[in-house]
């Protein structure tokens, strides 16, 4: 799966897969990092909301 930047949305690039650079802003993340921003966003999305009229 490509995993992309949190700050920039920037694809990230790893040689480990345990240190990920961004190709865009050049910011550098641990998985572990990741992994929490990751887990924020969803948290964040959780509540959905549609003004739809069927």
């Amino acid at each position: 799966m490509k995993k992309l930047c949190p700050l920039c949305g920037g694809p990230l690039a790893t040689e480990d897969l345990q240190l990920y650079t961004c190709l865009n802003c050049d910011e550098l993340f641990t998985s572990e990092e990741l992994e929490v921003l990751a887990n924020e966003n969803a948290d964040d999305n959780t509540t959905i909301s549609c003004s739809c009229t069927i």
